[in-house]
């Protein structure tokens, strides 16, 4: 296939508005080039086209296609390079990630390697409190582990359709299958489709098919859509990374179809005389798109270390951030990825031979990171233990109720399976039994109590997961279970938005009219940050000396302003319904105006995150809620009574 300058110009194109898109680089209301995640979207266009075409070629040439061949020069073009950013991210990762992010970076390269990384990254990153995505420095492998899955099966699959002729055709069909597919997949499991090589296959097919068809349209210079093509396409894809918000669309879907058609217009119709085509075979970009996989494999490590090492960057710390990139994939693609693409003979096979040992080398590696408890300490002295440790423990008072290798904090939301069947009271002879229903929150004032059971000896205490969205069939299983049957108060202590006030009516109003007490908890206090960090860690990393009582006075100042209105409505609604309300948030912050509980005297974390518990902190806060309990039936006659309803 004869060489195309303004294809590397597509993927300079495509490059940058990526590596823009992943500075977030703020401007007026919005990000700078806050669509530019759609040139992923152009990536899979353009190796659809690149692949198929050579695919195509080696079927004139010799009439098949070697499938061993073919993967040998995939693994030649993808592995080097990919291996050896996660050489140099290795050590980076040992000096600055906690454990419990050593686990999930281990895990990751483990993923990338076996070229399941969008996989991996849509449970890890769907799992409730997970850490932004800008910090997962493997996260962008996604895309990679797509485009390989959908390889696995296409030059099969192009060799079937050459044989039955009109693949174009097919091609064209497969394509609008798999686009209407994406579009309800993104509308039904968004996170899902996002991920999934069934929502992406399309934008690879409309590269594949145009692979078959441009030929011919580039024989006919003649036609007027020479003359306005390139350039109109041109305008489409810039304006879709200039004005398209992700937020605001539905993607993959409908609005994806812009860069991918903008895409194939630009390749089937590229004209030298065009002003468009000759931008794109302007010398900077010919060179940035010749080291563009090289750039996208080395720029989001180098980003996501970097918000570490910066909490709060700066224009001057994106431009370190950027020339690294460029330093590292120049490098990377004159010593690496170019003499292992042209290699033969012994040089070759020295080659491959390296490169399976390091292969090999970082799995071994990757195995021993991702096993807990095997990763490296960064603090000294209990103040700045790692969060993910310190979630996971505040999980695990729940998990030793249940049965062995339960993962609670999967499911916040949801009952566990067994809890349906089986009742979790600790304390078969205490005189109220107390039931928290909730998502995590709940977790957290379960804790308090459980933590502090001393204090409370005529109580037990036992939670039941539930989403504040209070769906028809949670409630039909909390009423059936036998925690909610044996329970004589139920303690309602989501984490609420405004438009939870409404469910949570007529959930009061349900528990009473089965025989139950129920006492409404407000919001606890939640804190906003100012970097990617919890804000307790924040304060801790950009103070060189800070007491409990300076970072509690601190946390005043960062108190989510939509906490207020919300618990005076819960407050409003559980008076309207003539039930109790429990403010949770005057137990974190007494003093809203002049101090919160972030840590607690001995420098330990009371929070974890923006607003759950640490075990710690629930053992503290669990000590002053006597009050909450007040309503509880005063004898045993009308205990009795109310468990048998």
């Amino acid at each position: 296939m004869n060489y195309r300058p303004d294809i590397d110009g597509m993927r300079a194109i495509a490059v940058l508005a990526v590596v823009v898109y992943h500075l977030k680089i703020p401007i007026a209301s919005g990000k700078l080039l806050q669509g530019g995640f759609l040139g992923v979207d152009v990536f899979f266009v353009l190796s659809g086209f690149l692949i198929t075409r050579l695919l195509l070629d080696e079927l004139e040439a010799r009439g098949r296609v070697s499938i061993s061949s073919f993967y040998s020069r995939r693994a030649r073009r993808i592995l080097p390079p990919l291996l050896l950013v996660m050489l140099v991210s290795l050590p980076a990762a040992w000096a600055l990630l906690q454990p419990s992010e050593m686990v999930t970076f281990g895990k990751s390269l483990l993923a990338s390697l076996i070229f399941f990384a969008n996989g991996f990254w849509f449970f890890e990153q769907g799992a409730y409190g997970a850490q932004s995505a800008l910090m997962q420095p493997f996260l962008h492998i996604w895309s990679l582990a797509v485009e390989e899955q959908f390889y696995f099966i296409f030059p099969v699959a192009l060799t079937f359709l050459v044989k039955i002729r009109r693949p174009g055709w097919a091609m064209i069909a497969l394509g609008g299958a798999f686009f209407a597919i994406s579009w309800v997949h993104t509308i039904l499991m968004p996170n899902l489709s996002f991920f999934s090589p069934l929502s992406r296959a399309w934008e690879l097919l409309a590269g594949a098919a145009l692979a078959i068809y441009a030929p011919a349209l580039l024989a006919s210079q003649t036609s007027i859509m020479f003359r306005y093509v390139p350039s109109v396409c041109l305008a489409a894809l810039l304006g879709t990374l200039v004005f398209v918000d992700f937020d605001m669309v539905t993607h993959p879907g409908p609005i994806t179809l812009i860069p991918v058609l903008a895409t194939c217009g630009l390749i089937a119709f590229s004209n030298p005389g065009d002003p468009a085509t000759r931008l794109l075979c302007t010398r900077p970009l010919i060179s940035i798109g010749l080291i563009s996989y090289a750039l996208y494999l080395w720029h989001y490590p180098i980003f996501a270390f970097g918000r570490r090492v910066t909490l709060e960057p700066g224009i001057s710390d994106m431009l370190v951030w950027v020339a690294l990139a460029f330093i590292g994939s120049t490098l990377s693609y004159f010593l690496v990825e170019r003499p292992l693409r042209h290699s033969a003979g012994a040089f070759l096979f020295g080659s491959v031979t390296a490169a399976a040992g390091i292969a090999t080398f970082v799995f071994a590696l990757g195995l021993v990171v991702a096993t807990p408890d095997r990763g490296p300490r960064h603090w000294s002295g209990p103040a700045n233990p790692d969060n993910g440790t310190l979630k996971a423990a505040s999980w695990q008072i729940l998990d030793d109720m249940g049965p062995p290798r339960r993962v609670f904090e999967s499911n916040p939301h949801d009952r566990p399976s067994w809890s349906e069947k089986h009742a979790t009271w600790y304390d078969e002879d205490a005189r109220v039994n107390v039931l928290v229903v909730g998502n995590s929150h709940a977790k957290d004032l379960f804790n308090a109590f459980y933590l502090n059971r001393a204090l409370y000896p005529n109580h037990s205490f036992a939670r039941f997961g539930i989403a504040p969205g209070l769906s028809k069939n949670q409630l039909n299983a909390l009423e059936a279970s036998p925690n909610f049957k044996a329970a004589d108060l139920i303690l309602y202590a989501p984490r609420y938005d405004s438009h939870h006030l409404e469910p949570t009516r007529r959930f009061i109003q349900k528990v009473r009219q089965l025989g139950k007490e129920i006492v409404l908890v407000s919001n606890t206090a939640e804190f906003e940050t100012p970097s990617w960090l919890p804000l307790q860690d924040h304060l801790l990393l950009t103070r060189q000396e800070l007491s409990p009582e300076t970072a509690n006075a601190e946390a005043a100042n960062w108190i989510n302003p939509r906490l207020d209105d919300l618990n005076t409505s819960l407050a409003m609604l559980a008076q309207e319904e003539g039930v109790a309300f429990a403010d949770r948030f005057s137990v974190v912050c007494p003093d809203q105006e002049a101090a919160c509980v972030l840590l607690l005297p001995d420098g330990r974390k009371a929070l974890y995150d923006y607003a759950h518990w640490t075990v710690e902190g629930a053992r503290h806060f669990g000590t002053n809620l006597f009050s909450w309990l007040e309503i509880a039936p005063p004898n045993q006659a009308q205990l009795g009574a109310s468990r048998q309803n």
